[in-house]
Order: structure tokens, then sequence, then C-alpha cells
């Protein structure tokens, strides 16, 4: 595998992983292990709160839901014609 100093950055811009800051010039950025296991980890407990909330959730509720949005996604063209 090539090093990261044999290319550098083009842009100013933010790192879309990491979101640390990437300055024109500099060489080529590399998210840093700590970091990467950091998102990981934060990833990995926001699914689990998802999960947690999804199992929570009773038919009962799913179609109170349905019921008030119930008209949502109709098209009431019946005045046109």
């Amino acid at each position: 595998m090539e090093k990261n100093e044999e290319y550098i950055e083009l842009d100013n811009r933010y790192c879309p992983v990491c979101g640390d800051k990437i300055i024109a010039g500099e060489n080529m950025h590399r998210c840093s292990d700590k970091k990467l296991k950091e998102i990981e980890k934060m990833n990995e407990l926001k699914m689990k709160k998802e999960e947690e909330i999804e199992e929570i959730r009773e038919y009962s509720d799913k179609l109170d839901e349905y019921e008030l949005y119930e008209g949502y996604y109709d098209n009431d063209n019946d005045d046109d014609e």
C-alpha cells in the first residue's frame, strides 16, 4: 500500500466520515483508528436504540398512525371529473 504522504489534498473541506477539517496542500487525510472506532461504537448504540424503539411499538400504535395519516397519500381528484 502506498503512503499517504505522496498525495496532497486539493481542496479545503471536512472529512465526511470523521468530520475533521482538511486544509488544501496538506498530506492526504486518513481518519485515525481511534476516531473510526468511536464512530462505529456510536453507530452501534444508535442502531440498538432504534431497534428497541421499534420493539416497543405495538400493532395498535401502527393502526393509530395509519388512521391518522389515512388520506395522506390519497389523491382527491374527484372534483375534476
